[in-house]
């Protein structure tokens, strides 16, 4: 890399660890029941705490968008830091940071590899080009060129930013306090939230580790101890993959090409086709390949020669479910991991809050430590640690809306839990509402924080629930996407189940497991049956049943929902058994011979871990949320991710418990089918990193525009002019076509720069801000009549009401708004730059 991305490098380096300074205290006295005492997630705590004050006081109006709100921030951090810690906590972390020396080696030593590793594969693969990058390249630069919040939408001018913006705030501000460019900052950025969220996985797994250590000696044990098996945490979270990439290998290679299974399955027929076949249920022999579905197909010829190692399909991992109506015909389904949405390198709302999804879960252990600590709540003893904990659970809903409620879900099933394993079951019942109550103050209390966002500038596309009547989950496609989650899962939970059956309550089994699936089955066909009274809502339920009669769908779709519903059985047994586990050992107390009542802390957080993730997995075979979509595609997407980050920090602590506690077989074969799913899961990212990088060979650079200024010199010219000659106020006038960059580069201007544009991707626009976009969909016409008309009065008067400065004439917008009269620019305005194609004419 050129000399200048190394330092750009070591000031990200230096400034996380002023995080870490910062967000210490906090940490230490937030996570104090924690063995390692919150250090591993202190970067998270200091970076969204200086990132809450300092957007809190520019949305006020109290500071402006700058380094000096941001200085001002950290100095309202540290003294919040210094007067929780007082004079005795300063000499308990000054105590605990000389005694853990180690292990604050080893674990910053881990972040710094895993932030190098990620960056070098970053600067081989750094454009910022492609699906949804351009977007968040625009959120980027427009934050840093607002001089007050909110932030002005680069792609919407005089409107904020509707999106939940937070992330691209946070990583704005170490971009401004690091002086990187945005286009570098971009990929440092990806770089570092892989190495946060490597280092907070170790942490929390770790913590878990230590608690179960703690209960087999008299002294704490060292806190080093449990760092090597806590590494198969963020292997499991960022490394591991699914099993898309060892199965593409092999088809690949057509390994088992020819191969015929015996199964059960739903035929779709070829109705959809033209034909005459009808669909229905079948047993026989199916090609394998063709039973599993995946992307692409068909299988490459048979005159392939060689064998290939590369995954050059490693996109289609995260298209591994294939949504098929009963006559066959595809909607789309995303299923991402993050093994995968870091290589493919979006800076998306999802990644951006993984680190802080992981904070919440140690968030959640602290809260369930909390109720083990025997000292009942009160709101004036414990009100940093409450307003706090709503800091990081605000800041989900600011991050990545969707994570707030399963977080908040998480953390109450934590402090039920500390309840419970303190004063037994009926504690639990006798407080049941109380604790309700506490967990809706602290959603309320969340959201408050954040109210300026919430209550300001949100607008949201969100339109409720919609029933999910036609698609299930195949389970051999579930199977591929979570296998090397599902096998640790299982394994350890068949193993408690087993081991420890004296303690399980098979009827809360029962009412949790088929209970859900009964009632997310009766809320589905009650929405149908509510919503098919709306003529918009009955289309788009059930338009995939055309051209069938009722009852042929009807029936067809019964078949279609017991042949494949496999996926809801197993999601059912996995919040049958967790669910069983945890409560019997509420119910029976002491009475339960095992696991021993020190060892349950642990073991509750993992069984509400894998209970959480379960129930995301079961929740879209019945509902998703209503969207622009229109399909369950955006809910998969979001509940799947998140099932991957609980599931593996569960299973990263449930095959080390079964380690260290089960019989030789339970050992031997639990441990050994879990390292081969690992080991199957963990080729995609190896044999997807060449494809994606071009096998290293490139000069690599942090630089994300490289590319653009190379392959479009005219545009990054005038990109160039446009950001050391625009004032701060400037509004530019650029063409807008489609998305994504497919049908050009639209909106390419305001993405580079900051500057508001009238409209930019207006399908994201419509995304965002659901039904108040109809107001501003005008802009589209206004754009085009202001390049096309001939009338000066009527340009004139459309570049006054839209406060236009700038105009952008090229050959995109000459080839999109054919014919396009450019003379009127010429007589209304002035020509201030020319580069090639591009004429910038200012007003």
């Amino acid at each position: 890399m050129p000399l200048s991305d190394w330092l750009a490098f070591l000031k990200w380096v230096l400034a996380l660890a002023a995080l870490q300074a910062l967000g210490l205290p906090l940490a230490f006295r937030l996570f104090a029941r924690l063995p390692e005492r919150g250090y591993a997630l202190a970067k998270l705590v200091g970076w969204l705490a200086l990132g809450y004050l300092t957007w809190l006081l520019g949305s006020l109006g109290l500071a402006g968008n700058d380094l000096g709100a941001i200085l001002l921030g950290a100095l309202l951090v540290a003294g919040a830091g210094a007067l929780w810690l007082g004079p005795q906590g300063w000499a308990d972390l000054r105590t605990w940071l000389r005694r853990e020396r180690s292990y604050i080696l080893a674990v910053e030593g881990l972040f710094l590899a895993a932030f190098l590793a990620w960056t070098l594969v970053r600067a081989y693969n750094p454009a910022i080009l492609g699906t949804e990058k351009p977007m968040e390249y625009m959120f980027l630069n427009a934050i840093l060129r607002s001089p007050a919040l909110p932030p002005q939408d680069a792609w919407l001018s005089d409107h904020a930013i509707s999106y939940y913006y937070f992330g691209y705030y946070l990583v704005a501000l170490l971009t401004r306090l690091t002086a990187v460019p945005a286009a570098v900052a971009f990929n440092l950025a990806l770089a570092a939230l892989f190495a946060l969220s490597a280092q907070a996985a170790l942490g929390v797994v770790l913590n878990l580790i230590l608690m179960v250590k703690a209960a087999h000696r008299p002294t704490p044990p060292p806190l080093l101890s449990g760092f090597a098996p806590a590494l198969l945490a963020p292997l499991l979270l960022l490394v591991v993959g699914n099993f898309y990439g060892i199965l593409d290998l092999a088809r690949q290679n057509r390994i088992l090409a020819e191969a015929e299974i015996p199964v059960l399955y739903y035929d779709f027929g070829d109705l959809a086709q033209g034909g005459s076949q009808r669909p229905g249920v079948r047993f026989g022999p199916l090609n394998l390949w063709a039973w599993l579905d995946l992307k692409p197909d068909p299988l490459p010829p048979s005159t392939t020669s060689g064998w290939h190692w590369d995954l050059g399909n490693w996109f289609f991992a995260a298209r591994t479910l294939h949504d098929r109506d009963l006559l066959g015909r595809e909607t789309e389904a995303i299923d991402e991991f993050p093994a995968f949405s870091f290589l493919l390198g979006d800076l998306h709302p999802h990644l951006l809050a993984l680190p802080f999804d992981v904070l919440g879960v140690g968030l959640a252990l602290a809260w369930l430590l909390r109720g083990l600590g025997g000292r009942p709540m009160t709101w004036r003893r414990e009100w940093p640690f409450t307003v706090l904990s709503a800091l990081i659970l605000g800041g989900l809903a600011f991050l990545n809306t969707w994570d707030f409620p399963i977080y908040l879900f998480l953390i109450a099933l934590a402090d039920l839990g500390g309840l419970g394993l303190r004063d037994g079951w009926e504690a639990v019942r006798s407080s049941f509402w109380r604790r309700v109550g506490i967990w809706a103050l602290l959603g309320l209390a969340s959201l408050a924080l954040y109210w300026p966002y919430f209550l300001v500038t949100f607008q949201s596309q969100a339109g409720g629930i919609l029933p999910n009547l036609i698609y299930p989950t195949r389970f051999q496609q579930a199977v591929v996407m979570f296998g090397p989650l599902l096998l640790p899962l299982f394994i350890t939970l068949l193993w408690l189940r087993g081991r420890g059956r004296a303690g399980f309550d098979p009827r809360a089994a029962w009412t949790l497991g088929m209970g859900s699936v009964i009632g997310l089955a009766a809320l589905a066909v009650g929405l149908a049956m509510l919503l098919s009274l709306n003529a918009d809502l009955r289309g788009l339920i059930f338009q995939a049943l055309s051209p069938l009669r009722w009852d042929e769908a009807l029936g067809f779709l019964l078949q279609r929902r017991v042949v494949d519903g496999l996926t809801v059985l197993v999601a059912a047994l996995g919040l049958a058994w967790s669910g069983g586990l945890a409560v019997g050992w509420l119910r029976r107390g002491e009475r339960a011979p095992w696991p021993s009542p020190s060892e349950r802390p642990a073991l509750w957080l993992m069984l509400a871990l894998f209970f959480s993730g379960a129930l995301l997995w079961l929740a879209p075979e019945f509902i998703y949320l209503r969207d622009n979509f229109g399909t369950r595609m955006n809910t998969l997407f979001k509940f799947y991710f998140q099932t991957w980050v609980l599931w593996s920090l569960g299973g990263a602590f449930g095959v080390w418990f079964l380690a260290q506690h089960a019989g030789r077989l339970a050992r031997v074969l639990g441990v050994g089918l879990s390292a081969v799913g690992f080991l199957l899961g963990g080729y995609y990212l190896i044999g997807s990193l060449p494809a994606k990088t071009g096998n290293f060979a490139g000069p690599p650079t942090l630089d994300g525009m490289a590319y653009f200024a190379a392959t479009y010199p005219n545009d990054w010219a005038a990109i160039r002019w446009l950001q050391d000659n625009a004032p701060a106020t400037a509004v530019l006038l650029e063409g807008s076509r489609g998305a994504y960059w497919i049908e050009g580069r639209s909106s390419r201007f305001a993405m580079a720069t900051g500057i508001p544009t009238l409209m930019g991707w207006a399908n994201h626009e419509a995304q965002w801000r659901g039904n108040y976009f109809g107001q501003v969909a005008r802009r589209l016409q206004d754009i085009q009549t202001l390049y096309q008309t001939r009338d000066d009065l009527e340009a004139r008067l459309l570049l006054e009401r839209y406060h236009v400065d700038f105009v952008i004439v090229s050959d995109l917008e000459r080839q999109w708004y054919r014919p396009l009269d450019e003379t009127k620019f010429e007589r209304l305005m002035r020509r201030v730059f020319q580069h090639g194609d591009v004429v910038i004419y200012q007003r």
